[in-house]
């Protein structure tokens, strides 16, 4: 039981000190001591204080809490307060307990803003801080506020403790961008005149005048004093400082230090030891950089690494940086920077110079290639770099120029190489040249190259030359630098060219100059088989691609003639709705165009009915390159022909666009007579869609039909007329079976073979049917010729006062299947007759009299 009750006592005992310790800051204030506590306090802190409302702290030791401090500054460093804090914590020394003098063994700023300042004399207000730990301390009495007697001996300050702060810098009366945020940090003041200033801290630097919330966070340790008697500060105060940092963001530092943002990521660690004074610091180190790559790319699969190994001298006073030594060492070679760098803290100025000894060339395309997407991945480089390069001021100042020697590019994975003759690059100012330089693509021939660049304008210029030069090997490498040319798919050719090509900023890269294809084979995913190119002479301008004069050959296809190409403007390129092809104007002549071969040409799902299907597109749409393609421009044929029927001499208008084909005008010479016309056909998702419009004049009908297995050797005569045709479909029997349209045709002395109307079924060694006119309107629809009015004059020698032949009227339908179903009357009124069954075994009624009213001629 006494056990029970002694553990009772000491719970409520526990609870109520806790509940005590909560309570005391928010209930019990101690304003009647507020003289005594604030001079107590700036008496610690060697300055006036001026504070809010004061509470009791009883954890953490018993103390105070002081609200909204403001802690004044030494006159001698301007006006602004020195710090502006939420809450002081103050913890009372163990002497205050039994002594009249107020004492306070730590404080704890609780989120401060603090101004560290360096006056036009050199001196920095942290000094002061040290001019009251090395002086005798005044008491105070810490009920009354009254001064107590002094004595000569050492009176350490409190401990000192900051979160979440902020440290504001600043030269004279002018505040600095740079700040440092989120600071936490602990200050030990020296025990005796012997010791040094301990801080530890961390903290996050940054920047005012842009809005930024970096993740990047410091660390370091600093001593400064000792502060005994004997020492001279005329130079400033002793200061060690070791300063670190573990994979701090490349990007948030560039903002913080240039206060650009150079979309450079990447992560930093670094370790820096600045020892000497407060004015005068000698700083030495090693940092590393991983995974540098550009703001829109990846970081490298394999991990890069940059070791740097530093040596400088830190001139607080002049606000400046002696570069003694920036050391980066490769696998093999180096890199030295040295000079000075002005104005550190406000505008830094850089005047620096590298030396460049054995740098690998290979790493430096390696950085590139994070930096780029114009490197193919497997794109790699040997030889080594050597020169010296320096800046003064901006990096528009750069000077200087740089060796390449044993030069080698690769293409990792294929047997593609190209060996560099050594070569000079160039650096003057915003300009600078590389090359000339000749590269050897071994049994690929040789180039010859130059680039100059001017980063003012942001330009580059490429200038290319070679002889014989293998196309295939050209594009390959071409397409490994990133060229869109190097998409061509060429297996074997011969090129010669004069190329320059240049970018600049907001322009899109324009090529100038000349280049000659010859014996060039081209793979197209647009076509079912390889085009063969004779020869191709391009005249690059700007804007636009001349190719003339042009000849290819694909399957039994033979194109001559030429073509611009003229590229879209950038404001098109950046539109989601614009084509990214070119526009093509051509003017190509052939010497025969079958429709049939085109087919098999342009599907590589070939069927052998199909017709109008193109790559890609399957039965439901059109490839990508015709959905995409423009062109416009003439087309002349000695010959477009499909299933038996031709147009010679043909001659075409046309534009391709928006999966359309537009023949605005085409002529030429068909089935005897001529024909004329206009048609489009739409290449959408479903089956092809066209209309055609035509005039055809004197077509020879024997001609017309003698390809036709249902129709060929039953009619001769010429007609002419008017066709009006629209239909769809993939091939040859779904257009019939979709065909529509409408026409007229007149003609004179046509005739009908193989059968005699006038006699029906009586035998003769020639029937044949003669019409001496024919005039019609009609309509094609369901496989059927729709006869609306069909007037003919059969042919007849009329014998003295014989009556003319009457003129007939006909009406009905006609299948393509050779099906009859007509009617047929007089004009001049009188029974109509019906002609049905097909046409090679037509029933024929009485109106076979009217076409056989007299003889045929030669007969009596």
């Amino acid at each position: 039981m006494p056990r029970l009750y002694w553990a009772r006592k000491i719970l409520w005992i526990a609870v109520t000190l806790l509940l005590a310790g909560l309570l005391a800051p928010l209930v019990v204030t101690v304003n009647f001591w507020h003289g005594s506590i604030l001079a107590a306090l700036s008496q610690g802190l060697g300055r006036p204080v001026r504070a809010g409302a004061i509470h009791l702290k009883l954890f953490g030791g018993p103390g105070f809490e002081v609200d909204n401090v403001v802690v004044e500054e030494d006159p001698r460093f301007g006006i602004e307060p020195f710090a502006r804090m939420e809450t002081l914590r103050a913890t009372l020394g163990l002497g205050s307990l039994w002594q009249r003098r107020m004492q306070f063994s730590s404080l704890v700023f609780v989120r401060p803003s603090l101004n560290v300042v360096r006056n036009a004399e050199g001196q920095w207000n942290l000094e002061s801080l040290r001019r009251v730990a090395g002086s005798p301390a005044a008491g105070v009495d810490s009920f009354t506020g009254n001064s107590a007697s002094r004595d000569k001996s050492f009176h350490p300050l409190p401990g000192i403790q900051i979160t979440g702060g902020r440290i504001n810098f600043k030269s004279e009366n002018r505040k600095k961008v740079y700040v440092i945020d989120a600071l936490d940090m602990k200050i030990a003041p020296p025990s005796s005149t012997s010791e040094p200033w301990r801080l530890s801290f961390e903290g996050r630097p940054n920047r005012t005048d842009f809005l930024l919330n970096p993740a990047s966070r410091f660390q370091g340790q600093a001593e400064f004093g000792p502060f005994s008697p004997g020492i001279r500060t005329e130079a400033g105060t002793l200061a060690h400082l070791d300063l670190s940092a573990g994979n701090a963001l490349v990007g948030e530092l560039l903002k913080v230090f240039t206060g650009n943002d150079h979309g450079v990521h990447g992560s930093l660690t670094f370790h820096l030891h600045l020892a000497g004074t407060t004015s005068l610091l000698r700083l030495s180190g090693s940092a590393e950089v991983r995974d540098l790559h550009r703001w829109d790319r990846l970081p490298p699969p394999a991990a890069s690494l940059l070791h740097g190994e530093i040596a400088a001298i830190l001139d607080l006073e002049k606000e400046s940086l002696e570069l003694r030594s920036l050391s980066i060492p490769f696998s093999q070679g180096l890199i030295v920077v040295q000079g000075d760098v002005e104005q550190l803290f406000h505008h830094p100025q850089p005047d620096l110079r590298a030396e460049l000894r054995g740098v690998p060339l290979g790493t430096i395309v390696e950085i590139a290639k994070q930096f780029t997407t114009r490197l193919d991945t497997r794109f790699i480089a040997r030889g080594s770099l050597d020169g010296h390069l320096q800046m003064a001021g901006t990096p528009d100042t750069l000077k200087g120029s740089l060796s390449v020697s044993g030069g080698l590019v690769e293409e990792k994975g294929t047997p593609q190489s190209a060996r560099l003759s050594d070569f000079k690059v160039a650096f003057e100012g915003t300009t600078g040249r590389a090359g000339p330089v000749r590269i050897n693509l071994g049994k690929g021939g040789e180039l010859g190259s130059s680039v100059e660049w001017n980063f003012g304008k942001r330009g580059v210029a490429l200038h290319l030359e070679g002889d014989a030069v293998r196309l295939d090997s050209f594009l390959l490498w071409a397409k490994a630098l990133g060229s869109r040319w190097g998409q061509a798919n060429f297996s074997y050719g011969k090129l010669a060219m004069r190329l320059s090509v240049a970018s600049g900023e907001g322009n899109q890269s324009e090529i100038t100059g000349w280049a000659q294809v010859s014996d060039a084979l081209l793979n197209s995913a647009a076509v079912n088989q390889p085009l063969r190119i004779p020869g191709a002479r391009l005249e690059f301008q700007p804007g636009q691609v001349k190719v003339k004069p042009f000849s290819a050959e694909l399957g039994p296809l033979e194109l001559h003639g030429g073509f611009v190409a003229k590229l879209p403007p950038r404001e098109s390129q950046a539109s989601a709705s614009a084509s990214r092809f070119p526009a093509i104007e051509f003017d190509l002549q052939a010497s025969e165009i079958d429709l049939a071969d085109l087919d098999r040409l342009l599907n590589p799902h070939y069927r052998p009915a199909a017709f109008f299907r193109f790559p890609g597109g399957g039965e439901g749409g059109a490839s990508p390159f015709f959905a995409g393609l423009v062109a416009q421009g003439t087309l002349q044929a000695g010959m477009v022909s499909y299933r038996g029927n031709a147009i010679r001499n043909f001659r075409a208008s046309m534009e391709f666009r928006d999966r359309t084909l537009q023949i605005r005008s085409f002529a030429g010479e068909f089935a005897g007579g001529t024909q004329n016309g206009k048609a489009i056909v739409r290449f959408g998702l479903g089956a092809p869609a066209f209309s055609l419009q035509s005039r055809f004049s004197k077509v020879d009908l024997n001609q017309l039909t003698k390809a036709s297995v249902s129709w060929g050797g039953f009619f001769s005569g010429k007609l002419s007329g008017n066709l009006r045709l629209a239909g769809s479909g993939w091939n040859h029997q779904e257009i019939l079976d979709h065909l529509g349209g409408s026409g007229e045709a007149t003609g004179l002395n046509l005739e009908l073979h193989g059968i005699d109307l006038a006699r029906g079924s009586e035998p003769e060694s020639d029937p044949a049917t003669r019409i001496a006119a024919l005039s019609s309107t009609f309509q094609i629809s369901q496989k059927e010729v729709l006869i609306k009015d069909l007037r003919m004059v059969p042919f007849v020698r009329p014998g003295p006062g014989e009556p003319k032949a009457p003129e007939l009227i006909v009406t009905g339908a006609g299948g393509f299947d050779r099906a009859l179903d007509l009617l047929v009357m007089e004009k001049a009124g009188g029974q109509p007759h019906h002609w049905g069954g097909t046409l090679a075994e037509p029933l024929v009624g009485e109106t076979a009299a009217l076409l056989h009213a007299t003889p045929h001629p030669g007969t009596e």
